[in-house]
Parts: C-alpha cells; structure tokens; sequence
C-alpha cells in the first residue's frame, strides 16, 4: 500500500482529573480525604505526644511547630518571602508554603507584629520580627491544610492568630489557682521524682510523660487532672513565647 493511501490516526488520551497537595494525592474526593485522613491521624499523635497546641476555652489551638510540622509531612516547607518595618514599630511578614517535589508555590500570607499589642509593646525589634513571622507562617499553613488540622480534631486557627486578651479572658484568675493547687498523684519516686508536687514545680517533660500515661491509663477518669495539666502546659508555652 502506497504511503498516500495509508491512513494514519491519532489516539487521544484523555487524563484522569486528579489533585495533589505535596504527597497527598486523589483522583477522586474519596481518595484525596482518606489519604488526609491518614496524615490526621499520624499528625495527632505527634502534636498530643508533644503537646504542640494551646488549651484555650477548652478548645486546642495548635502552635506553630505543630503547623509546620503538618506541612513537612505533606511534602511542605515555609519560605520567608520578605519582612518590613512601619514607622510605628510595626512588622509585618510574608511567607509562602512551597511544595517540595517541584518547588510549587501552593499559598502565601502575611502577618502583623505591633508594638500597640501589649505583650509586645516593650519587645526588641527582633523579637516583634521574629513573631510576624510565626504568624504569617503558621497562616500559610493554615490556607493550604486547616482542614486537615481540623480532620486531627484540633481548631483550624494556629494559636498565635488568638489575640491575647482573648487567651486572658478564658484563663481567669480562680482558675490560675485551681491549677496552682492540683499535685501529681502518687509519692516522691513517681514521675521522675515529682509525684506528690503542685503542677507549678513540675518540670514541661514531666508534665508530658504524665498527661500521656493518665490519658493512657483512663482519659474520663482522670479528666480533671489532664485538664489541670494540659492548662499548666499552656501557661509554660505562653511564658516562653513571651521571653522570646
């Protein structure tokens, strides 16, 4: 048969919809949820073993390191785009989230750091710089994976976007005390040698290996003293986010 006579054809291939989100892939909804699900669920058990997040009102927030660390097992890290000053002390941040694989930009956001807060008022420049860009990578974070957080059972909000006024209002002054006289159950030897101490002489190690073996042992049971010292975790991670 002749060339001119032959007839050629040509095969169209049509591809199948899909999304990825770093290592989380899906042809379908379903599949995209279970493989989020799986990643909330390897999550959770290292923010808990952690305790990356801030007990407020009886919701967890999670921290920034927690964030940061939903986005690493996404196949995501955050990149400082650009910070500046405003006359007035302010700094403001932006980061973006870049999908390791091919170097993606998936979202970016920005954030504020003022010295009207009063928390900050009285910081360094430094350390208002510093959590301008806490905020906005904990927001970026959030853009691209706030339901996958929420999949983990945590707040879809990163603790740092909470206004401090709000997290003094929902730990009030009875309450301080409350904690202030809960102790470790058991005797010197226990707990590394604090069983028996008022929660404000335990050490944030100590407190951890504590709140996981009584979550462990009987989390309703003991709700009250988990409670006691998830609330007493919290306080430490605020006192050492301001003395950055």
């Amino acid at each position: 048969m002749a060339d001119e006579d032959r007839e050629e054809s040509t095969a169209l291939v049509v591809a199948e919809p899909s999304v990825s989100l770093g290592v989380v892939h899906g042809g379908t909804p379903a599949e995209l949820v279970a493989g989020a699900t799986a990643a909330a669920d390897a999550l959770k058990g290292v923010i808990d073993a952690k305790k990356l997040y801030s007990l407020i009102n009886g919701r967890r927030y999670v921290r920034c390191e927690g964030w940061t660390t939903l986005a690493a097992m996404l196949g995501c890290l955050p990149r400082e785009v650009g910070v500046t000053k405003d006359d007035d002390g302010t700094y403001t941040a932006v980061v973006a989230l870049v999908r390791l694989a091919d170097g993606v930009e998936l979202t970016r956001a920005s954030a504020e750091c003022g010295a009207d807060e009063p928390t900050w008022s009285n910081r360094a420049n430094y350390a208002r710089r510093s959590m301008a860009i806490t905020r906005a990578t904990g927001k970026a974070c959030r853009i691209a994976f706030s339901w996958v957080m929420t999949l983990a059972g945590y707040e879809p909000t990163p603790a740092e976007e909470i206004p401090n006024d709000e997290v003094e209002a929902v730990h009030p002054t009875a309450a301080t005390h409350e904690v202030a006289s809960v102790r470790l159950p058991g005797n010197f030897e226990h707990f590394g040698g604090f069983g028996g101490q008022p929660l404000r002489a335990v050490p944030r190690d100590a407190l951890m290996k504590a709140c996981k073996y009584f979550t462990d042992k009987d989390a309703k049971k003991h709700a009250a003293l988990i409670t006691a010292i998830e609330a007493e975790l919290t306080q430490m991670a605020r006192l050492a986010d301001g003395a950055k």
